[in-house]
């Protein structure tokens, strides 16, 4: 009898695990049950672990930061809706990870290493560096998301410009589409971008 109920729990698990995470996500919306939760723990605790250890530099911490998000993680399912549950949990360890070096002052994390404040202070504007590294690298990530959100054709055609700093005239050779196009689709693609990284600021203002 025993045997029998955990080989329907096994197999009812496995067949969860082949779920999309946005199925993942409607199931437990629907009816939520930690069995859920546990999926996504395993699918993502090593690329969390991996985020909150670049930003911290301290295992211990990283692990922390880890349990903490997903401690939270039933609450955050059924408050905020999720479209891309990679990129979000990305996110939100990166915040986690950050507020956790702000919340270290007058400690501040330094190459990995704690340093007190009177360090900071004869430290060439450690402080003043640190908050303009973190200001800028979460720019970065919203930019990243940002054109994540671009049309497939505008996405393409910006990375390549901009990111692998190819020239027009490559671009159209490579995708096989008008030069007036290309320019276009890069155009667009600025202007877009603006759009959604000023909307974003203004939502972390209104936040703050």
């Amino acid at each position: 009898m025993f045997e029998s109920y955990f080989l329907i729990l096994f197999l009812k698990r496995k067949n969860i695990s082949s779920l999309s995470d946005q199925e993942i996500i409607e199931k437990f919306n629907i009816k939520p049950d930690h069995q859920y939760i546990s999926i996504l723990y395993d699918r993502y605790i090593d690329k969390a672990y991996g985020v909150a250890l670049k930003y911290l530099k301290n295992r211990e911490y990283a692990k922390d930061i880890v349990m903490e998000v997903y401690a939270q993680l039933e609450e955050d399912l059924a408050k905020y809706e999720i479209n891309n549950f990679s990129s979000w949990l990305y996110v939100k360890v990166k915040n986690a990870s950050l507020m956790r070096v702000r919340r270290e002052k007058p400690q501040l994390f330094v190459n990995g290493e704690k340093k007190d404040l009177a360090f900071m202070e004869l430290s060439d504007n450690g402080h003043h560096d640190i908050e303009e590294k973190i200001r800028l690298e979460d720019n970065l990530e919203q930019l990243k998301l940002c054109i994540e959100k671009l049309k497939a054709e505008q996405k393409t055609c910006v990375e390549m410009f901009f990111l692998q700093e190819k020239s027009y005239s490559l671009i159209e050779k490579e995708l096989k589409i008008k030069l007036k196009k290309v320019k276009s689709y890069i155009q667009n693609g600025k202007r877009n971008l603006k759009i959604c990284m000023e909307t974003a600021l203004r939502s972390k203002n209104h936040a703050h």
